[in-house]
């Protein structure tokens, strides 16, 4: 302070105004600087809380513009507080929120909307926000305001939403637009094609046509920039997708992981890249068995802090006849000790059963407690947790019942397992032979697709039915159209026609 002091003595010109210092005799004090409140995008920003973030809105929503809005809601995804969590007074103040964002929505631009969007659906707000906004960005937004990663978060909010029936014209409004910006390279990287094909495999659009741009993408780019998250995003997503099993990118990631140390992968990585080659009955090399193993055994404390990655995991190596290189016992004394729910149960006792045949070890005896919880759990009956994404058999179910009943054909709807999941439609056909046990509609759900035992059924019992006289004509959901079941109806019945004439 003297100093200072002696140098305005000396220099005028750097004197500061005599009212910044304290007239107090002695000691010269710069007087504190006024307080002013921070300014609004601050505040929403800064929020640790949902209530506070909407005592922001409540307070000054008259100074909200179409950012603060769209601001507020992206925040309330960050936040991680579901909307049927939040207090009385909180849903009455959100719904003013969105009442208010509804009635703006030409103001916003198109990152704003996309941010809007993504933060309510990861909110979960209530399907009459999300339908309003899906509404107003089919039939009024200009896709072409939109880049790439605006779009990608559209899409990828929506199948965080757990996917809902009005959300498919939506996904579908949009693949043309994410194909051209993938295959014209505009503004893409691996975060964006890896995040698009997780948001179509969750939504269920199996055939939609972004596979193929993600393939054009790797073909040309390679799988160098991938970091571990998104290679595990890009093979859960072809995994989820049963019409690209098939697909080379199965082949170039695992040809990538022999050449990629392992270290930087989590162990939930690791777990939905090996369970994800095994759902897809796509092979990986010893090389990355060996290394999968090593990080497991390296880092097993945070695998049991994570169990269903560690089940998931050892249920891969199982279907891949790997098990002989997990170090069983301290793994399974690890799995003894901690909570399993039911589906790691039931992957947990497929792994001990192939352990025990390829090692001879009698782990039913050495883990009895955990082989009995285990065997309980796969012979449970847990239908009524399959029934997530009921919105799609029942669509397709509505649509061949359409096209059975403008046929005048008399039909019995005598399967419906896993609500949500698969439909079996009896038919009556006049022109089948007496012979004919008739005609069986089977609409083929999820969990014929992405559950490997459930595919095996599938296949064996449209044997048995077809060897028993029946006519079978399988859809898969995923790619119910008019024109499809029309066109095999047509086909069905001139063969039927034939079948009697012989």
């Amino acid at each position: 302070m003297l100093g200072r002091a002696v140098l305005a003595c000396r220099c005028p010109a750097l004197r500061p105004p005599i009212a910044a210092f304290s007239t107090s005799p002695g000691v010269l004090k710069r007087k504190p600087k006024q307080w002013s409140k921070p300014n609004l995008n601050d505040r929403i920003a800064s929020t640790q809380s949902v209530s506070r973030l909407l005592d922001v809105y409540a307070k000054d929503n008259l100074q909200f513009t179409r950012l603060h809005l769209a601001m507020t809601a992206s925040r309330l995804g960050k936040l991680r507080t579901p909307y049927h969590k939040f207090a009385d007074v909180d849903k009455q103040i959100f719904h003013d929120l969105a009442s208010e964002l509804t009635r703006r929505l030409p103001e916003l631009t198109a990152r704003d909307f996309s941010n809007a969007l993504h933060g309510l659906t990861r909110a979960r707000a209530p399907d009459s926000v999300i339908s309003a906004l899906i509404d107003y960005f089919v039939s009024e937004m200009d896709l072409d305001e939109f880049q790439l990663t605006e779009l990608s978060m559209v899409v990828h909010g929506l199948a965080s939403n757990r996917f809902s029936a009005q959300s498919c014209a939506a996904f579908n409004h949009v693949e043309d637009r994410l194909v051209e910006l993938i295959t014209n390279d505009r503004g893409v990287g691996p975060q964006h094609v890896a995040n698009i094909v997780w948001s179509y495999a969750t939504a269920g659009a199996y055939g939609a046509s972004v596979y193929g741009a993600a393939e054009t993408y790797v073909a040309t780019h390679g799988l160098d920039d991938f970091k571990p998250q998104e290679l595990g995003n890009l093979i859960w997503g072809f995994m989820r997708s049963h019409p690209n099993h098939g697909s080379f990118v199965f082949e170039a990631v695992a040809d990538h992981l022999e050449a990629r140390p392992l270290q930087d992968f989590t162990t939930q990585n690791i777990g939905n890249i090996v369970a994800g080659f095994a759902k897809a009955d796509q092979g990986l090399s010893t090389t990355v068995l060996e290394a999968v193993v090593q990080h497991m055994t390296q880092r097993l404390p945070d695998w049991l802090a994570k169990p269903q990655n560690l089940c998931n995991a050892l249920w891969a190596l199982a279907l891949f006849e790997a098990t002989d290189l997990v170090p069983l016992k301290s793994v399974l004394d690890g799995l003894s000790t901690v909570q399993l729910g039911l589906l790691e149960k039931r992957q947990l006792y497929q792994f001990m059963l192939e352990a025990s045949l390829a090692s001879d070890a009698p782990l039913t005896t050495l883990y009895p407690s955990l082989y009995a919880a285990t065997r309980a759990a796969m012979m449970a009956d847990d239908s009524s947790r399959e029934s997530g994404r009921s919105a799609f058999v029942p669509a397709g179910l509505d649509a061949v019942t359409r096209a059975l009943e403008d046929r005048h054909l008399h039909f019995e709807i005598n399967v419906m397992t896993d609500i949500g999941y698969t439909a079996d439609v009896e038919v009556h056909w006049p022109v089948a032979a007496h012979r004919d046990h008739g005609v069986l509609i089977m609409i083929d759900g999820p969990s014929r697709y992405w559950k490997r035992k459930m595919r095996l059924r599938s296949r064996m019992k449209k044997r048995h039915l077809t060897g028993s006289g029946y006519h079978v004509l399988s859809f898969p959901y995923f790619a119910l159209s008019e024109e499809t079941i029309d066109a095999a109806l047509d086909e069905l019945e001139r063969q039927l026609t034939r079948d009697r004439k012989a």
